[in-house]
């Protein structure tokens, strides 16, 4: 019997993961949990029933730009809105999305100067949730974050034609998940900091297969 995911939504997000408004995330989330129903939702018109939100243009002492809604007591981004850095660490780099008390909160896509690109779920400020990561050199991540580390489970695609899926943890292979290389090559098991570590079945591209006992990423 397919399972169904029951979404909550926090009041500021538009929830565009689930209500198939962005195809990118409809489809990790279809990826990643193929056998669920994904629910439908619907929102108040009033998402902020004690915050007064109004739409404003701003831009800081140091150049950076800021549209979208404020809270109108605080001054403070809140609702929906645009960030564009053009100083600092940060020039170049735009978000476009969810804000919460000035940070990112919610659903957003963030455009690194480097041409990088992350869409998905945020929380104070911290990629976190269902997102994709998109690096300029080919590299795509699918899956899941946790306070702005790849953490849970997920899909890692290398501009070389190798992948992994399965699980993350603090940004690495950590868990059950499978290896996929290029040459048609698989290994399916246990990693742990990146490494093969414990019992894991190896299955070479003719469909040769053996089974192996790792420690720390060397064969035992």
């Amino acid at each position: 019997m397919p399972r169904k995911i029951t979404a909550t939504p926090r009041a500021n997000t538009n929830l565009s993961l689930l209500s198939g408004k962005s195809s990118v995330m409809s489809g990790v989330v279809k990826e990643m949990y193929p056998e669920a129903t994904i629910c439908s939702y619907s929102i108040r018109p009033n998402a902020f029933p004690y915050v007064q939100l109004e739409t404003r243009s701003a831009k800081t002492p140091r150049g950076d730009i800021y549209q979208g809604q404020v809270n109108k007591k605080t001054g403070l981004k809140h609702g929906r809105g645009t960030y564009e850095w053009n100083s600092g660490d940060g020039k170049g780099a735009r978000y476009v999305g969810d804000w919460v008390n000035d940070k990112k909160e919610g659903y957003g896509i963030y455009y690194y100067a480097n041409g990088d690109k992350y869409e998905g779920e945020w929380m104070k400020g911290n990629k976190h949730g269902l997102g994709v990561m998109t690096w300029a050199g080919g590299d795509i991540y699918k899956g899941e974050y946790k306070v702005g580390d790849r953490s849970g489970k997920g899909k890692i695609t290398w501009n070389s034609g190798d992948s992994y899926e399965g699980y993350f943890y603090n940004s690495k292979l950590h868990g059950r998940g499978t290896f996929y290389w290029a040459n048609g090559d698989k290994f399916e098991g246990i990693w742990q900091n990146y490494q093969k570590h414990g019992e894991g079945m190896y299955t070479w591209s003719n469909g040769k297969k053996e089974k192996q006992t790792w420690k720390h990423g060397k064969e035992v």
